[in-house]
């Protein structure tokens, strides 16, 4: 399996002029080299740039996506933390709810304990009298 390099979408060999007479002067190859021929360079300059600004929007959409789902992930996992919470806190007061209306039930019980009580010890003190 070989390997491609891909072709690249910002090449700056469309700014090169190989027809031009500043190759053969010698003195300006240093300059040419960074520059590009004559006054072409701030072209290739301007290029590279617009390509850098064009990468730099793509990885800022790119992470606002990835935030976005990262957001979401978050928010969903949350929801169902909050979803348990709200569970047991719902169990909890049920619960307490249970505890006390047992506690009220007990006590009801020993009133009408007590007073059926009443009721025979009342029942028995005007039979003997």
């Amino acid at each position: 399996m070989s390997a491609r390099c891909q072709v690249s979408t910002m090449s700056l060999s469309k700014y090169a002029r190989s027809g031009s007479s500043d190759f053969v002067n010698r003195s300006l190859n240093f300059c040419n080299v960074i520059w590009g021929l004559g006054d072409e360079g701030i072209e290739v300059l301007f290029a590279r740039m617009c390509g850098a600004m064009r990468t730099m929007e793509e990885l800022g959409n790119f992470w606002k996506e990835r935030c976005m789902q990262i957001q979401a992930g978050y928010i969903q996992v949350f929801t169902e933390m909050w979803g348990e919470y709200r569970g047991a806190r719902a169990a909890c007061v049920t619960g307490d709810t249970l505890a006390r209306d047992g506690q009220v039930g007990s006590s009801h019980l020993l009133i009408i304990q007590q007073i059926k009580m009443e009721g025979q010890t009342a029942a028995f003190l005007v039979k003997w009298q």
